[in-house]
C-alpha cells in the first residue's frame, strides 16, 4: 500500500469515527421536549399553531399540536377551526441529521370548536358537512406528509433550543421546554371507524313516536333506540342507541322558578361546550360538545298549556337533547333536522 493510499485510509476512518462521535453526542443531547411555532400558508388555508415535540431515550417520538385553520366560503365567509393533533413514531440520528418515522397508526385529530357564531339552523347543518370536509383534507395532506422519513439537518442543539433545515430548506427553531403532559387525547383514534346506529334514518318509517300527556308534546326517535320507560312523575323518557353509544332525553317542566326562556337554556348548557345556536322567540337550537367529547344537539322550546291538569293555563318548558360520538355524525345529521322542526310546542 503507498503513502497517497495510507493517507486517504486513515482521513476516511478519523472521518467516520468523527460523525460517529458527533451523532452519538447529537443523540444524548437531543433528549427532551422542544417547542414551535409555524405558520403555513396556501391558496386555500392559512394554518398557524403550535407543537410539543418529545424525543425519548429509548427513540420513540411524539409530537402533539394546537392548530388553527382560517379559510373562507361562499356562504360561511371566515371559518376559523381549532384542532389538537398527535401522532407517535421513531427517530434517530445519522450524519448530524436528524430522521423521523411516523407510526401512521396513531395519528388523531381532535376538532375543539370554532370561533364562529351561526345562529342560522340550515347553515349550522351546512357547517358540519364543511368541517367534515376540511377535516379530510387536513388528514390526508398530514398523513401524505408523513408517508416518507421526514429528514432534519441538525445546525445548533443547546441546552436551551434546537435548529435544523428541513428537506425544502425551511429553518425551524425549537425552544427547550418541561416535559409537557396533554391529557384526555386518544392516540390510538380510529379516524377510518365507520358506525351506523341509525339504518335509513331519513326515512319516515325509520323513526316511532313517543307523546308525553302531562305536558302535551311528541318527538319521533330512531327505531333503533330503546325507550327507559317515562320517569315516575311523568315528565319526559330516555331512549338508548341499541350499541349503547348515543342517547336521546326529552322532557318537560313548569316555569317555576323562572320564566326566562335564557335561565332554563343556561340551566341546560352549563355542562356542555356550545359551538353553534340559533334563537328564536320562544327556542333555542344549539350544539356542541359535551365533557366526554360527544356530540350534543339539542332545542328547548317554551308553550303555554292551557289546562294543566285541570288548574288552568301554564307556562313550561320543553327539552330535547341527543348525545352521540362524533365519530357517528354522519347517521345523524339527517336525525337532527327532522327532530329540529317536529319537536315544537
Amino acid at each position: 500500500m503507498n503513502s497517497k493510499n495510507i493517507i486517504i485510509l486513515v482521513f476516511s476512518l478519523f472521518w467516520l469515527n468523527s460523525c460517529s462521535y458527533k451523532d452519538d453526542k447529537l443523540r444524548k443531547n437531543i433528549i427532551g421536549t422542544y417547542y414551535t411555532v409555524q405558520n403555513i400558508e396556501d391558496e386555500n388555508f392559512l394554518v398557524s399553531g403550535d407543537s410539543y415535540d418529545t424525543y425519548s431515550e429509548d427513540g420513540t417520538y411524539l409530537s402533539i399540536g394546537k392548530i388553527q385553520v382560517l379559510t373562507t366560503d361562499e356562504d360561511l365567509g371566515s371559518v376559523n377551526l381549532k384542532y389538537t393533533l398527535s401522532v407517535m413514531g421513531k427517530y434517530r440520528i445519522e450524519n448530524s441529521k436528524l430522521l423521523v418515522d411516523y407510526d401512521l397508526n396513531t395519528f388523531s385529530i381532535i376538532y375543539e370548536g370554532t370561533d364562529n357564531v351561526i345562529i342560522d339552523f340550515e347553515l349550522i347543518m351546512y357547517f358540519q358537512q364543511f368541517r367534515k370536509q376540511l377535516e379530510n383534507i387536513i388528514i390526508s395532506n398530514l398523513k401524505e406528509g408523513m408517508n416518507k422519513t421526514d429528514v432534519y439537518k441538525i445546525i445548533e442543539l443547546t441546552s436551551d433550543k434546537m435548529v435544523t433545515v428541513d428537506s425544502e430548506g425551511n429553518k425551524i427553531s425549537s425552544k427547550r421546554v418541561e416535559k409537557v403532559e396533554i391529557n384526555n387525547l386518544s392516540y390510538k383514534e380510529n379516524l377510518n371507524k365507520t358506525e351506523n346506529p341509525i339504518t335509513n334514518e331519513a326515512e319516515p318509517n325509520s323513526l316511532n313516536k313517543y307523546c308525553n300527556d302531562r305536558f302535551e308534546f311528541c318527538i319521533e326517535y330512531p327505531k333503533s333506540f330503546e325507550g327507559q320507560g317515562e320517569s315516575n312523575n311523568g315528565d319526559g323518557q330516555i331512549f338508548i342507541s341499541q350499541d349503547n353509544q348515543s342517547k336521546i332525553t326529552v322532557y318537560g317542566q313548569l316555569c317555576v322558578d323562572n320564566n326566562n326562556l335564557d335561565y332554563y337554556y343556561n340551566s341546560v348548557i352549563s355542562d356542555i361546550n356550545v359551538t353553534y345556536k340559533t334563537i328564536k322567540n320562544n327556542n333555542y337550537i344549539y350544539s356542541g360538545k359535551n365533557a366526554k367529547g360527544e356530540i350534543v344537539y339539542g332545542k328547548i322550546v317554551k308553550k303555554t298549556i292551557d289546562n294543566y291538569q285541570g288548574e288552568g293555563s301554564t307556562d313550561a318548558i320543553l327539552n330535547f337533547m341527543i348525545e352521540y360520538p362524533e365519530s357517528q355524525i354522519n347517521s345523524y345529521t339527517s336525525y337532527c333536522k327532522t327532530i329540529s322542526k317536529s319537536f315544537q310546542n
